[in-house]
């Protein structure tokens, strides 16, 4: 009987969570969406991605 956590199912994230706030800040400075997807060695579509992702906690604001 297996009694380990569980782990992932899929496809592993590109950008952790810390590089998504570095994203995040990066973009309100101005820099563009096709620069940030080379320095982090990703798609401009992982950048929008993190760009548009609610930030940590953001889901238990709603009270």
């Amino acid at each position: 009987m297996k009694t380990s956590a569980p782990s992932l199912i899929g496809r592993p994230p590109t950008l952790s969570s810390e590089q998504k706030l570095v994203v995040r800040r990066l973009l309100s400075q101005g820099r563009s969406v096709a620069s940030l997807a080379r320095e982090f060695a990703t798609s401009r579509q992982t950048i929008l991605r993190a760009k548009k992702s609610p930030e940590r906690g953001a889901r238990d604001r709603n009270d």
